[in-house]
């Protein structure tokens, strides 16, 4: 009854997060902007991390710079500021509509 649960799982709602879980590129933009923005790294030399390998060059820098901008403006205004939330708000919603 179990195996039978779990196959309807999957035919329903499996294959669903498979597709999810293809694009996981944006997770990684974030953290090499995230580290542009900590002073890891800078415009020339974006750094990804420490032990996956220190320079990152798969797209165009110029994409993390702007990144990197808008980490540090949104967290020198502070996490619970209004506008900080509202500008995170509207940029989640132009970035993964």
């Amino acid at each position: 009854m179990l195996s039978i649960a779990l196959l309807l799982f999957f035919v329903i709602v499996g294959h669903k997060l498979l597709e999810l879980g293809k694009h996981g590129d944006g997770v990684e933009y974030a953290s090499v902007a995230r580290n542009m923005a900590e002073g890891r790294g800078s415009l020339w030399k974006p750094n990804f991390s420490d032990t996956f390998g220190k320079l990152y060059r798969e797209h165009l820098p110029l994409i993390y710079w702007i990144q990197a901008q808008l980490f540090k403006l949104f967290d020198s205004l502070g996490p619970k500021d209004p506008l900080t939330l509202k500008g995170r708000r509207r940029l989640s919603s132009m970035i993964f509509a």
